[in-house]
């Protein structure tokens, strides 16, 4: 499983993002990759990686992204925006 990271910085206030692996968040090998940054850097939170992505290919879909849905022939849906969301209860994504 794949896992981004956002961190801000406490200055600034700035976040960033950084990927790792299962093993590199629970190792501590991601600690010292935020450490490489410097100083004043903290994990505000963390998002697990869906395995999809974009529907232009470019990017990884992680929890907590917002996507646009565009209403198209077949389907009744209007056009919307959700967030990507974990669902505990039945062990998926969805919004």
């Amino acid at each position: 499983m794949k896992y981004k990271v956002y961190l801000q910085h406490e200055d600034t206030g700035y976040i960033t993002t950084l990927g790792f692996d299962y093993a590199a968040l629970f190792t501590g090998n991601a600690k010292i990759e935020i450490e490489k940054l410097g100083h004043r850097w903290f994990v505000i939170c963390n998002s697990k990686c869906t395995g999809l992505n974009s529907s232009f290919g470019q990017k990884m879909i992680f929890e907590n992204d917002i996507f646009q849905y565009n209403e198209h022939k077949g389907y009744k849906l209007p056009n919307f925006k959700a967030k990507v969301v974990w669902i505990d209860e039945y062990a998926c994504f969805g919004y």
